[in-house]
């Protein structure tokens, strides 16, 4: 057996050169600095486990010791922490990110960080330290239904819908481990997952989106600092679009007196990618009228300006929604408007509930929103009308009722 250099991965060799074999298991075995020697089996690969001895004589036998277990079918002791560190991001042979390719599963690069970021901020605090084979259902679920948030000052509980998405992260990386032999069961398995409220996000009012883009196009720079920005949010509040789908926008997308695209840029690399955010609820595309204020705020900026993408920012690049959300609450303050929470993506649920109000007039259909919101079907959650909205949209129906009692 050979010892390489520090950090380096290293095969256990008889003097034959052939691969230690035991009951038809192979293995490898590293040191790294002043640990202790280290294995990784073949039926999980990209593990490393301690042995918990310094010497290479003693290697094999405290491997022996641990083949003892996985002749039990399972790696027992293992710590959540050491099977689960860059579950997401890592692209190597045995990594999750190489089996879903395997078998046609082929998520971008969004679906992995967006993963990988609920496993470091919810999962990897509770969890991490613990041996994989401790973790039960129960545990499980009096830790996800009580779910806070992260990153704000004075953390709120989750929604159920977002534990929801936190618990399946977890019953991922656990079967992942099971499929390893690594437990025997996965204990998200009997986890029931919540029942979401029904709960709506904000919106911006007409009266708010007037304050928010005046006629005097000065005083609209000043709200939002640059007639650039100002174009941008007028984009989305004429198409309803999402902020990557707006922030990936060439010249060639503007069509007549509207746009057409397939693109977005990823809030995480900031790079253009030729699909939209989609899922079994939208389409493929994105299609948007615009009104005469923003064509003619688009005339004007192009004018001076050379960059393929209309809205890439010196010294900053592609515009994100983490940006985009501090300048609209800026321009919020500006104007005497309270933001209360509400982001950039609220202005998709204000033009879905302006159109709902306006159906029927000029010929416009509900099937005509669904295709400008790139939706499938109606979503509630969009919908932001109130009752007295609906009786006035529906007070046509007076005169049939009418004609019930007559």
């Amino acid at each position: 057996m050979t010892q390489y250099d520090k950090g380096v991965c290293m095969d256990k060799f008889r003097k034959d050169g052939s691969m230690y074999e035991h009951v038809s298991r192979l293995y490898r075995v590293r040191k790294r600095g002043s640990r202790s020697w280290e294995v990784e089996f073949d039926s999980a690969k990209g593990i490393w486990k301690s042995t918990g001895v310094q010497s290479l004589e003693e290697v094999e036998d405290a491997v022996s010791r641990m083949l003892a277990n996985l002749g039990k079918k399972t790696i027992t002791g293992m710590k959540f922490k050491d099977f689960a560190t860059n579950f997401f991001v890592r692209t190597d042979e045995q990594s999750i990110h190489e089996h879903n390719k395997k078998f046609g599963k082929n998520f971008d690069d969004d679906w992995y960080i967006g993963k990988e970021g609920i496993l470091n901020n919810f999962i990897m605090p509770k969890f991490g330290e613990m041996n994989m084979s401790d973790i039960t259902d129960i545990m499980i679920e009096e830790w996800y239904i009580r779910l806070y948030g992260v990153k704000s000052k004075e953390p709120k509980e989750l929604t159920d819908a977002v534990k929801n998405r936190v618990l399946n992260v977890l019953k991922i990386i656990l079967k992942e481990a099971k499929r390893k032999r690594i437990i025997e069961v996965n204990p998200c398995d009997t986890v029931e997952t919540l029942s979401p409220k029904y709960e709506k996000r904000g919106f911006f009012t007409v009266e708010e989106i007037h304050k928010l883009f005046p006629q005097d196009k000065s005083k609209l720079i000043e709200i939002w600092d640059s007639l650039q920005l100002a174009l941008f949010f007028s984009i989305m509040v004429d198409t309803g679009w999402r902020c990557g789908e707006v922030s990936a926008l060439k010249r060639d997308n503007f069509i007549d007196n509207g746009v057409y695209s397939e693109s977005s840029v990823k809030a995480s690399t900031k790079k253009v990618k030729e699909s939209i955010k989609t899922s079994a609820k939208g389409q493929p595309y994105k299609v948007g009228i615009l009104s005469e204020y923003t064509l003619e705020l688009y005339r004007n900026f192009i004018k001076d300006w050379n960059n393929v993408y209309l809205f890439y920012f010196e010294g900053f690049g592609m515009n994100v929604p983490y940006r985009t959300n501090k300048v609209l609450n800026n321009a919020c303050e500006r104007v005497g408007i309270n933001a209360n929470g509400r982001t950039q993506h609220c202005i998709r649920h204000s033009f879905d509930t302006y159109m709902l109000n306006h159906v029927g007039e000029q010929g416009l259909t509900r099937d005509d929103i669904l295709q400008l919101m790139a939706h499938t079907s109606y979503r509630p959650e969009y919908d932001h009308r109130t009752g007295v909205d609906l009786i006035n949209k529906l007070s046509k129906a007076k005169g049939i009722i009418d004609n019930l009692r007559a």
